[in-house]
C-alpha cells in the first residue's frame, strides 16, 4: 500500500508585496478580512429573503415541507459561517454550502472570481463505479507514478466519506451518483474553504499490488 502526504495550504487572492519603483503606483490593498466578512454577512440575507419570497417551496401553500426545513436551517448555518469568514474562499464557500443545501439542483451560487491557483495533493482523482482512481497527476514526483491507482483511505477514512464532508455539503448532493462522479476530482484538491478539514495521508493501492 503507497501512502501519498496530502498538504492543504489555503490559496489567498491578495496581492504580493513587491518593491515599488521610483514613479510606479503601489499595488492595490487586498480586500480585508471586515469586507469579505460583511459580504458574507449581507448576501446570505439577501439570498434567504430572495429565496423566501421567490422559491415555490418556501410558500406553505405549496406543502413542500422539507425545503422549508432546508432552507432555514442552511440559513442558520450560512449566517453562523458568515461570522467567521475572513477571505474570499471561505465567503463563497459560505454561499456555496447554503445553496447546496436546499437540496434542490436548480439553485446553485456561482462566484464570478475563482480561487487562481488552489492546492492539491499532486494527483486527481475520478469515480469509477464503486472505485476512486487517479487520472491524472503531477509529472516527476520522487515516490513514483500513481497513475490507475486506487484510493482506499485518508486518515483512516475512505473516499466516501471524505467525499460526503468535503464535496457533499458544498459542491454535490451526496445522494445523487452523477454529482458524486462530477465532482470527484476535487477530492484531493483545496479550493481554500476553511469549514472542511483536509485529509494529511493517503493510502493507494497500484496494478502491482499495496
Amino acid at each position: 500500500m503507497f501512502r501519498s502526504s496530502v498538504f492543504a495550504v489555503v490559496a489567498g487572492l491578495g496581492a504580493l508585496a513587491l518593491p515599488v519603483l521610483a514613479g510606479a503606483q503601489p499595488a492595490p490593498a487586498s480586500p480585508s478580512v471586515a469586507f469579505w466578512r460583511s459580504s458574507a454577512v449581507m448576501d446570505v440575507e439577501a439570498a434567504y429573503r430572495n429565496l423566501k419570497a421567490d422559491h415555490p417551496g418556501a410558500s406553505p401553500a405549496m406543502g413542500d415541507a422539507a425545503f422549508r426545513a432546508n432552507l432555514e436551517h442552511g440559513h442558520a448555518l450560512a449566517v453562523e459561517r458568515a461570522a467567521r469568514v475572513t477571505d474570499f474562499p471561505g465567503y463563497a464557500a459560505t454561499l456555496a454550502g447554503f445553496a447546496n443545501g436546499l437540496g434542490d439542483k436548480h439553485v446553485r451560487s456561482r462566484p464570478s472570481l475563482q480561487a487562481a491557483r488552489p492546492d492539491w495533493a499532486g494527483v486527481i482523482i475520478a469515480k469509477q463505479g464503486d472505485h476512486w482512481r487517479v487520472v491524472d497527476e503531477e509529472t516527476g514526483a520522487v515516490s513514483g507514478s500513481l497513475m490507475g491507482a486506487e484510493l482506499v483511505s485518508c486518515d483512516g477514512r475512505t473516499p466516501e466519506d471524505w467525499g460526503r464532508e468535503v464535496l457533499g455539503g458544498f459542491r454535490a448532493d451526496w445522494s445523487v451518483d452523477a454529482q458524486k462522479v462530477q465532482t470527484a476530482p476535487w477530492l484531493l484538491v483545496s479550493d481554500g474553504n476553511p469549514f472542511v478539514a483536509r485529509p494529511k495521508a493517503c493510502d493507494f493501492v497500484t496494478a502491482a499490488g499495496p
